[in-house]
C-alpha cells in the first residue's frame, strides 16, 4: 500500500542525533535528457523521502569510487572533479543511458538505546532487533559502522540512443546493490517495476525495500520484501522522480569501535 509518510518523533530524534548520517542519500542528474557529449551536473542530496534537506560537496576521501558505468565500459570520475565542488560532479558522455555508481567509505556513529531501537524498527531490521533482545542489549547504545552505495541513471541523447546503449540493469559490484530489472525509460504508469537486491554478490532475501516517487506535492512510498531470489516488485502508480532504497543491518563481530554495521543503498531514476 502506498504511504504519504511523516517522520516519526523517535526517528526525528535519530535524525538530530545522527545529523546527515540519519538521512537517505541519493544521486540525481540536473537534467533528464541532453544531447550527446553535453555536460550534466550530478547532485548528491541528503534528506528524507526524496525531499532534499541539503547537498554534499565532493570530498574525495569519503568515496571509495565514483564511476560512470555502461554495459561494456566504465570510467572513474572521482578524480575528474575539484575537491570541495558542488554539485558532486559534472560529466559528459556519448549517446546512451549510463549509470553513475558511487560507493562511500565507512563512517562510525553511536546512538542512544531508544534512538537506535527506533531506527531498527523504522527500517524493519527484525533480525537485528531480535538479536539485541536475545543478548539483553536493548538498553545499550548502538555503536554502528555504516556505508552507503548510490546509483542514478543518466541519459545522453534521445530514446533511440538510450535503447542502443542502456545500462539501467548493470551490476556494478557494490557490496549492497540495487539492480533494476525494469527499464525505467520504457516503463509507463500501470507497469510493474522489479528490482533485485544483491549483498556481497548474493541475492538478499527477506530484505525490507521501498520505492519512493515524488512530485511537487508529496512523496509516496511503497513497501515490499524481497523473495528468495532477492527480487521485489512495485506497481508504477504515477510518473516522476523515483528512488528504490533499503538498509541492511547485521552484527559486526570484531569491529573494534562498532557492534553493528549497516549498509544503505539507493537507486534514483525518472519514470515519464
Amino acid at each position: 500500500m502506498p504511504k504519504v509518510r511523516a517522520l516519526p518523533l523517535a526517528l526525528a530524534a535519530f535524525v538530530v542525533a545522527g545529523a546527515a548520517s540519519a538521512h537517505d542519500h541519493w544521486l540525481l542528474p540536473a537534467k533528464s535528457f541532453v544531447p550527446p557529449g553535453t555536460p550534466i551536473d550530478v547532485h548528491h542530496y541528503f534528506g528524507e523521502r526524496l525531499s532534499p534537506e541539503g547537498e554534499h560537496k565532493l570530498e574525495k576521501a569519503k568515496f571509495a569510487r565514483i564511476t560512470l558505468v555502461a554495459p561494456k565500459w566504465a570510467r572513474e570520475l572521482r578524480f575528474e572533479g575539484k575537491e570541495g565542488q558542488k554539485p558532486l560532479l559534472t560529466v559528459s558522455a556519448p549517446a546512451g543511458a549510463n549509470v553513475v555508481v558511487a560507493d562511500r567509505t565507512p563512517h562510525y556513529l553511536t546512538l542512544e538505546p531508544d534512538v537506535f531501537e527506533a531506527y531498527l524498527s523504522e527500517e524493519k531490521q527484525d533480525e537485528a532487533m531480535a538479536l539485541r533482545a536475545a543478548r539483553n542489549e536493548r538498553r545499550k547504545p548502538g555503536r554502528e559502522r555504516y556505508t552507503r552505495f548510490l546509483k542514478t541513471l543518466v541519459v545522453w541523447g534521445d530514446d533511440a540512443a538510450a535503447s542502443r546503449q542502456n545500462a539501467y540493469g548493470v551490476e556494478a559490484g557494490q557490496r549492497l546493490e540495487i539492480v533494476l530489472e525494469t527499464d525505467p525509460l520504457k516503463a509507463k504508469v500501470g507497469d510493474i517495476l522489479t528490482i533485485r537486491v544483491m549483498f556481497e554478490g548474493k541475492p538478499l532475501q527477506r530484505a525490507f525495500v521501498q520505492s519512493l516517487v515524488k512530485d511537487d506535492l508529496s512523496a509516496t512510498s511503497y513497501d515490499a520484501r524481497t523473495n528468495e531470489e532477492g527480487r521485489a516488485s512495485f506497481k508504477i502508480a504515477r510518473s516522476g522522480a523515483w528512488m528504490a532504497r533499503l538498509v541492511h543491518v547485521r552484527r559486526c563481530e570484531g569491529c573494534g569501535d562498532a557492534d553493528w554495521e549497516s549498509f544503505w543503498a539507493s537507486y534514483a531514476f525518472l519514470v515519464r
